[in-house]
């Protein structure tokens, strides 16, 4: 009798044991399950099948693979829009506004702006209007940094970001999560609002080139804008009018200003 009881009892619980198995099959749970029966059976299986299998090679990508597939990632990002990002503390307490664009760095200021640099960067710009590029024929290792201030502007005035971009920026720098910039907002264009009397300064990018615009309101003087170069070595006016700065990372050419007015969005 008390056989058949501890038969009908061990029955019970293994059906039991099946049942809960079971539902946990149903809710996605049995990977997490180990049944102790079946362990050492498993775990020799599994030994059995390391010794006779032999480990699949691995072919890993040669110098010049990995140096191709830097230039695509390379040659993508630069194809990228430049965007200005708000200073939320990844630059100077003195930037209002950084952009990185092909091979330099763009800081703007209240009071001017400086361009780091130590790769050249093309040059194409058909309208003639007001744009920066190093030269071909320099390199340099070293960054070398060219500021252009504005002589008796506002030293104070309203900067503000120009249609938002999706993308946010992120900084993750050193351990401490309070010292990150996360979230950093980015703009197509950065604009100063009454530089001058009359006068504001936008600077923007066209056809992957750094632009920059003064917009003269109806009888504000466009005399009294003037600009002072700091880094250069020479500074000349060449043949076509352009304005250009001999630096040691190469030359820095502002094209000949054309003097344009839109009307209701057409030039």
């Amino acid at each position: 009798m008390t056989n058949k009881s501890n038969s009908r009892h061990a029955l019970t619980n293994f059906f039991i044991h099946l049942l809960v198995i079971h539902l946990l099959v149903l809710a996605g749970l049995i990977n997490s399950i180990i049944i102790p029966f079946s362990l050492k059976t498993q775990a020799s299986s599994l030994s059995a099948t390391k010794r006779s299998t032999t480990a699949p090679s691995r072919t890993h990508p040669t110098a010049a693979e990995t140096g191709k597939t830097k230039d695509r990632i390379k040659a993508t990002f630069n194809q990228l829009p430049l965007r200005f990002e708000a200073n939320r503390g990844q630059a100077s307490a003195k930037v209002k506004f950084l952009a990185r664009g092909k091979g330099y760095d763009l800081f703007l200021t209240a009071t001017g702006s400086t361009l780091s640099f130590s790769k050249p960067i093309a040059s194409t710009n058909e309208r003639g209007k007001a744009s920066v590029s190093p030269g071909r024929d320099k390199r340099s290792d070293q960054p070398t940094s060219l500021s252009m201030k504005l002589l008796g502007a506002n030293s104070n005035p309203r900067i503000f970001g120009i249609d938002e971009q999706p993308s946010k920026s992120n900084y993750f720098r050193g351990s401490d999560p309070k010292k990150w910039q996360t979230n950093v907002p980015s703009y197509r264009s950065v604009t100063y609002s009454n530089v001058y009397a009359g006068i504001d300064l936008t600077y923007y990018e066209r056809d992957q080139q750094l632009e920059y615009d003064f917009t003269v309101a109806p009888g504000a003087d466009p005399n009294v804008i003037r600009l002072d170069f700091e880094g250069a070595n020479r500074i000349e006016v060449d043949a076509q009018g352009d304005l250009v700065l001999h630096t040691p990372g190469g030359d820095i050419r502002h094209r000949k200003p054309a003097i344009y007015q839109e009307v209701n969005g057409i030039l």
